[in-house]
């Protein structure tokens, strides 16, 4: 059985290995490619030490970022700015391969992407809806959110709209605590130590301020905030009925399940994503009565 260091050393030479399949070190200067290896160095730095050490955490965090500035990276055709190793994990395609079997989005949707870190899906889906579709990206942590407005502009996509913004069941400002090992975990509801101050907006709001006419999938990964998350999309629940993939953590499961139900929703868990730690992730759609799909 793995431990957790063999598993992120299987990872980073899958990584590795896939970006030598893309030819990615013939497109970066060797500045940029030693960049990387020493990025991947630092990123098998133990985890249980970092989450002890909150200080040594975030120092060896600021090394990361000072090593990944200006560092691009291209990957599937898109150019991605990075800060950390993770990303280049998470960016890469190889984790949640199996959510792309939900995420069946055409030209024209529009998709919402609840909390879009570097921008994995918002980047890939806006090239699939093409330019009469619609990607609205909501990210809140600020080191993600710069990285994430580089790529789009980058790239040159025009049919992304960043947020700098959490989605919530109500209007106002709440505490976003940033991970200092891994930007993806930034939470409102576990204290990692510094935090900061975030806008925070329902997504009713959101979408009725865009003045959308249609909302065809939304995706919500906000490590544990997806009970709130879901109180402010009720109107959108009822007019639009989008598709939602969301990472449920187990504690919410039931609250998630019986709040999507009294919209007609039923949901299915996405199999081989049951999550290292504490959650999972899930498809759920509005059928029709006639048909039915059970939870497990």
């Amino acid at each position: 059985m793995f431990s957790c260091l063999d598993t992120e050393v299987h990872f980073a030479s899958t990584i590795l290995t896939k970006l030598r399949e893309l030819k990615f070190l013939k497109y970066s200067d060797r500045k940029s490619a030693f960049k990387v290896l020493l990025l991947w160095f630092l990123h098998l730095f133990p985890i249980t030490l970092q989450i002890r050490h909150f200080k040594m955490a975030s120092a060896l965090q600021r090394l990361k970022s000072l090593i990944a500035r200006s560092l691009v990276i291209q990957i599937d055709g898109i150019k991605w700015f990075v800060e950390e190793f993770s990303d280049i994990i998470i960016l890469s395609g190889e984790t949640e391969k199996e959510v792309w079997r939900y995420l069946k989005v055409k030209p024209g949707d529009t998709f919402i992407d609840v909390g879009a870190h570097k921008g994995k899906y918002a980047l890939r889906i806006a090239r699939k809806v093409g330019h009469n579709g619609r990607v609205i990206a909501l990210e809140p942590d600020p080191r993600n959110y710069e990285a994430l407005l580089r790529s789009i502009v980058s790239n040159n996509f025009r049919n992304v709209i960043p947020l700098k913004i959490a989605a919530y069941g109500k209007a106002g400002k709440i505490m976003l605590s940033l991970c200092p090992f891994n930007s993806q975990l930034s939470s409102v509801e576990i204290n990692w130590g510094d935090k900061v101050e975030v806008e925070a907006y329902p997504l009713d709001d959101i979408i009725n301020q865009l003045r959308l006419t249609r909302v065809d999938y939304v995706k919500i990964d906000v490590e544990g905030a997806e009970c709130e998350v879901l109180q402010g999309l009720e109107k959108t629940l009822r007019s639009m009925s989008p598709k939602i993939v969301i990472e449920v953590k187990w504690e919410n499961f039931k609250k998630v399940d019986e709040f999507l139900k009294k919209f007609g929703y039923t949901g299915i868990p996405i199999e081989n994503l049951q999550m290292k730690y504490d959650g999972y992730f899930y498809y759920f759609k509005k059928l029709n009565e006639s048909k039915s799909v059970k939870v497990v």
